[in-house]
């Protein structure tokens, strides 16, 4: 292949991995969103802040940490 050539292939590369880099971010966002929304609907009920810890857990595949962390921020 000549220069041109792999200049264009390597510039092709670089904005699909920036494509994809904003649409994993997007997904993420969203991901949080409901994470978020849940956890305020489950409080907004007066579910026992360690149930909800447990069901983010169960539900959301979040690390105890992460579920505490979310509580807590509410």
């Amino acid at each position: 292949m000549n220069a041109l050539a792999l200049f264009s292939n390597e510039l092709l590369k670089r904005i699909r991995e920036s494509h994809y880099d904003r649409v994993d971010d997007a997904v993420f966002d969203d991901y949080m969103i409901n994470v978020h929304r849940a956890t305020s609907a489950l409080i907004d009920v007066g579910v026992d802040d360690d149930k909800i810890i447990q069901l983010l857990q169960k539900y959301w595949d979040l690390r105890r940490s992460e579920a505490t962390d979310i509580v807590a921020k509410r």
